[in-house]
């Protein structure tokens, strides 16, 4: 079975309708700078129509520890996802499952374009 994840849900119906196709996780952006941001309160509403067996995933980029350790105390149950400059101490601080992104300019250099 392959693993599908859809990030970026800011309204029931559209997260209704992916879980109802089979994703496996469902993303929610905590960066305010992103079109399609939500807040940790607004995250924590959509989590709550989410069916069995679909994980929720915070995204976030660079946010203090502060706001992911909020996210966690109203989605507990979530992966974490970081998209920003945070080092490995940094997301491992959480003792909780993360992923980390990696941007290409990041991974190959700036040389490699």
């Amino acid at each position: 079975m392959t693993a599908v994840k859809i990030c970026g849900f800011t309204q029931e119906q559209d997260l209704i309708n992916a879980c109802n196709s089979g994703i496996s996780a469902a993303g929610f952006v905590l960066y305010t700078k992103s079109p399609r941001a939500v807040t940790i309160e607004r995250a924590a509403q959509l989590c709550s129509v989410l069916p069995p067996f679909v994980c929720p995933v915070l995204l976030f980029v660079n946010a203090p520890a502060a706001e992911v350790l909020q996210a966690l105390q109203l989605i507990p149950n979530a992966l974490l996802q970081f998209h920003g400059d945070e080092d490995a101490d940094y997301c491992e601080q959480f003792h909780h499952p993360f992923l980390k992104a990696r941007s290409e300019e990041r991974r190959v250099g700036k040389e490699c374009r």
